[in-house]
């Protein structure tokens, strides 16, 4: 016995179904249009978080003083993470994500922030992606008060080669160099609407790239380090690195910072730091043990003669490197139990940093230069 099934009275619209006119489509979230590209980048970036995530993974400020946060949670079955943007930092402490200046849920985990300059940031994802946001560009709708709903709009993604571990701005601002989880190397300029990939450098390094660090006065040199055990200084004019810095450590390297034309300071799994003259390679000018736990990331204050440093484990520690180039310790703060992720220096005030970790943890650290 055949049966026939009308497909289009299975599919016929609710005799309730209201039109919602064109115009207004794009902002309706009682009957989307799923399939519409102006749905989902029109209101899936605007969708407000139920709380934040368990894990604050990077902490960033602009000059103008905004915050930008990204938390995770790294045990759940789903991936997903939450930016969220306030100028008031104590916000991220008491976890008040309601008063928070804007936020956005992301389908992604979220690993590390960076500021491009005042109004534009990237964030680098687990899913080998890197996206560019803007925290200027307010949404036509309007509330009741008739005023302006900030949040974060992206701008441009960019699928990478790779998980991107590490990136640095070129001393010509609109150009960003990246390091990839493969050992690449990806050089982008931006403008205020796109990312365009200018050049990549295969398999620059043949393990995960931990630290990048561009030349403070010459464009296009960078310094960067890797697993594989090496410090490598590369100029864009040329396939291989100009110099070896460090050929075979007896540990991974874990970032580099490039200070002056000829300082560079580096950090191993081992928990050293070491500062070296790059016209001397191989023999450390400075080098102290801060711990027996491997340092993650170094975080330098503008001026370059404060940085704090960042490992698997529950401390912070706050260095200052003097005109001899030696490092003096002069605080150290305790989050116990709370693993910390990453800290920033608050632009206006010199002797003040904000760290945040594990269990939504947030805390403004104050401290004097002459470790009193």
């Amino acid at each position: 016995m055949k049966r026939f099934f009308y497909l289009t009275e299975s599919f016929q619209e609710p005799a309730d179904y209201t039109v919602t006119p064109n115009e207004l489509l794009k902002f309706d979230t009682q009957h989307p249009e799923l399939n519409s590209q102006e749905f989902w980048y029109n209101i899936s970036n605007y969708q407000a978080p139920d709380d934040y995530l368990p894990t604050y993974s990077s902490i960033r400020q602009n000059e103008h003083g905004l915050f930008i946060l990204a938390s995770n949670d790294f045990a759940s079955c789903v991936a997903g993470g939450v930016l969220a943007g306030d100028y008031n930092f104590n916000n991220f402490v008491t976890s008040d994500f309601k008063s928070a200046k804007f936020t956005a849920v992301h389908k992604n985990n979220l690993l590390d922030l960076c500021y491009l300059n005042d109004i534009t940031f990237v964030a680098t994802t687990a899913s080998n992606s890197m996206e560019m946001y803007s925290t200027k560009a307010p949404v036509t709708l309007e509330k009741e008060n008739h005023q302006e709903i900030f949040c974060f709009i992206k701008i441009s993604s960019k699928i990478t080669e790779g998980r991107v571990t590490c990136l640095s701005q070129f001393k010509r601002k609109n150009r960003l160099i990246t390091g990839t989880s493969k050992g690449h190397f990806e050089c982008y300029e931006y403008d205020s609407k796109e990312l365009f990939l200018s050049f990549s450098l295969p398999y620059g390094h043949s393990m995960e790239i931990t630290g990048i660090s561009t030349h403070p006065s010459i464009d296009l040199n960078w310094a960067s380090t890797s697993h594989d055990k090496s410090c490598l200084l590369w100029d864009r004019r040329q396939v291989y690195p100009t110099i070896s810095l460090i050929d075979n450590h007896h540990d991974q390297l874990t970032d580099v910072k490039w200070l002056k034309d000829e300082i560079i300071i580096l950090s191993d799994a081992a928990g050293n730091l070491m500062v070296f003259d790059t016209r001397n390679d191989q023999i450390p000018m400075t080098k102290i043990n801060v711990l027996d736990r491997k340092i993650n990331s170094l975080n330098f204050h503008k001026s370059n003669k404060i940085f704090g440093v960042i490992s698997d484990s529950c401390n912070a520690y706050i260095y200052k490197i003097d005109e001899k180039n030696e490092l003096k310790l002069i605080h150290e703060h305790n989050a116990d139990p709370n693993v910390l992720n990453s800290l920033c220096f608050d632009v206006k005030k010199p002797n003040t940093c904000y760290v945040v970790g594990d269990g939504k943890y947030a805390k403004e650290i104050t401290f004097t230069q002459d470790n009193e």
